[in-house]
């Protein structure tokens, strides 16, 4: 179950908790005059973004708003448009599986995808509209604080915490671009706001490391079979002992302690949110 807890959190315990979620914010002027290789933290590891990723498209794909987004298009999108290119309807399930519960988005990996199909995701098909331009990995912790390009280059702010002693995996993700509230002790708020997100960008932001835990998840269950030969264990765990050893990648948590004030998106946030 996904919790929102910002929904019905007091605003005053919000603005405490925000501040805790902003230290990536003043490194976006930098990124933006220096690029992805502007140095953020010192106790952190920065990602190019040229670096190549397990869950890419492809390597020489580029992001367009002209093309299918395999994060956030709708099961019955997907049917649509598969079947239009002369393909059966359930090839649109087994390209949505990849995505969103194998963590796989790359095209030529999705092994029982037919070939000429593949082919058409790859001309017509990415994996995302949001662009990394920067990575930050706490060396304390683990925590993950991403920048994203949006398309018309407009910067906002992912992070993924966890996992947390009961196995829990939160996503704090943003709202908008920038911010209007203006509070003195924020730096989005300093930065001023640039426009709404929209639906599919604040559900992306989900999406993105969804996928790529369960590709963790996925990747972690082939080499515990490797190391035990193909047996099962004796005892099977349950999904609540696997969060509890660490096992299970499933992201649970949900909060909207990014960029912007959701309730000032409301519409486009609760969009979002039902698709969540």
């Amino acid at each position: 179950v996904f919790m929102v807890a910002t929904m019905t959190m007091p605003t005053t315990t919000r603005m405490m908790a925000v501040a805790w979620t902003r230290p990536i914010t003043p490194a976006l002027r930098r990124v933006q005059r220096q690029g992805p290789t502007a140095k953020l933290w010192m106790s952190t590891t920065i990602r190019d973004k040229s670096a190549p990723r397990s869950t890419s498209l492809s390597s020489s794909s580029t992001v367009s708003s002209g093309m299918l987004n395999l994060h956030t298009i709708p099961l019955s999108e997907l049917e649509t448009i598969i079947v239009s290119w002369g393909h059966p309807k359930f090839r649109a399930k087994q390209v949505h599986h990849w995505v969103h519960s194998q963590g796989v988005t790359d095209v030529s990996k999705m092994n029982n995808i037919p070939k000429a199909l593949q082919q058409q995701l790859l001309e017509h098909a990415t994996a995302g509209h949001l662009t990394l331009e920067c990575e930050q990995v706490s060396e304390k912790d683990g925590t993950i604080k991403r920048a994203y390009k949006c398309n018309d280059g407009a910067l906002i702010e992912s992070v993924l915490m966890g996992p947390y002693q009961d196995g829990r995996y939160t996503a704090c993700i943003s709202s908008q671009a920038g911010c209007a509230q203006g509070c003195v002790f924020c730096a989005t708020g300093q930065m001023g706001f640039k426009r709404q997100l929209t639906p599919d960008e604040i559900f992306e932001q989900v999406s993105k490391f969804r996928s790529e835990l369960a590709f963790q998840e996925k990747q972690q269950q082939r080499e515990e079979k490797k190391r035990t030969n193909g047996k099962k264990p004796h005892a099977v765990e349950s999904s609540k002992q696997q969060k509890q050893h660490g096992k299970s990648k499933r992201l649970s948590n949900i909060v909207f302690m990014g960029m912007g004030e959701p309730l000032a998106n409301y519409r486009n946030v609760v969009k979002a949110i039902r698709r969540i």
